[in-house]
């Protein structure tokens, strides 16, 4: 049996395919290791997250968490929804969809599903440098 468009395009569009893909994602590409959370609001560690709505509008919220190390140059599990994330020994300074900013070690970005943060060394400062889009 043959499918319509209609057909085609109901299977193409299936929940599960797309949920499948919405997943907060951190890539650390810089030198230093640095920590991210899959559990954010849950968990015996605390993150202390400055933007705890996942927008660019500071909203400080000291949150349960279950800390996790990410290494240098490594990629957070692609089939967990990464939380939030930060450098708990360094500071780094943070594009958040254009929106630029220090950020003091030990202090958390929280990132939504649909977003991806990819974290390199800064070419004009030498600290990390993460860029979140989506």
């Amino acid at each position: 049996m043959a499918l319509g468009l209609t057909g085609l395009l109901m299977a193409a569009s299936s929940p599960a395919s797309a949920n499948a893909m919405l997943v907060g994602q951190v890539i650390n590409s810089s030198s230093w290791g640095m920590h991210i959370t899959y559990s954010l609001g849950q968990g015996a560690d605390r993150c202390d997250v400055w933007n705890y709505s996942g927008g660019t509008t500071p909203d400080w919220v000291y949150a349960p968490c279950k800390q996790v190390s990410l290494p240098a140059h490594s990629t957070s599990d692609y089939s967990k929804d990464a939380d939030a994330f930060t450098f708990n020994n360094d500071d780094y300074m943070l594009n958040f969809k254009g929106t630029q900013s220090w950020r003091t070690k030990g202090v958390w970005t929280k990132i939504n599903s649909w977003q991806a943060a990819k974290c390199t060394v800064h070419a004009d400062f030498g600290v990390p440098y993460c860029v979140v889009t989506g």
